[in-house]
C-alpha cells in the first residue's frame, strides 16, 4: 500500500491509455489511422509485378496458408506483424518497404 497517492495516480494514468479521449485531455491530436488498404495495394502490386508469383507460390514462399495470404492481400483482417513479415519475405522485399505505406493518405 502506498503512503501517498502516486500509486493510484499511476493506475489511473495507465487506465487512460484505453480512453480514446485521453489525447484531447492533454491537447494532443489522436494518432492517424494506419492505411491498411495502401499496405494491401502495395503488396498486391509487388506480387503482380513478378510473373509467375501466384497466390500458391507466395503462400509457399511465405510459409503461410493460401487463405492467410488471401486474407492479408484482400482485407479479410488486419494481420499480425509476423504475418506481414512473412508476406514481405515471400514477396522478396523488406518489411519496411511494405509498412511505409501505412502512412499514406487514405483519401
Amino acid at each position: 500500500m502506498c503512503a501517498d497517492n502516486r500509486g493510484s495516480q499511476t493506475v489511473a494514468f495507465l487506465m487512460m491509455d484505453h480512453n480514446h479521449d485521453a489525447p484531447s485531455m492533454y491537447g494532443l491530436q489522436p494518432p492517424p489511422t494506419p492505411n491498411l488498404e495502401a499496405l494491401r495495394a502495395a503488396s498486391r502490386a509487388i506480387r503482380e509485378s513478378q510473373p509467375g508469383l501466384t497466390i500458391d507460390v507466395l503462400a509457399a514462399r511465405s510459409g503461410m496458408s493460401r487463405n492467410s495470404v488471401i486474407n492479408l492481400l484482400n482485407g479479410g483482417r488486419g494481420g499480425t506483424l509476423e504475418s506481414w513479415y512473412l508476406l514481405a519475405y515471400g514477396l522478396g522485399v523488406r518489411l519496411s518497404e511494405l509498412v511505409e505505406h501505412l502512412d499514406s493518405d487514405s483519401g
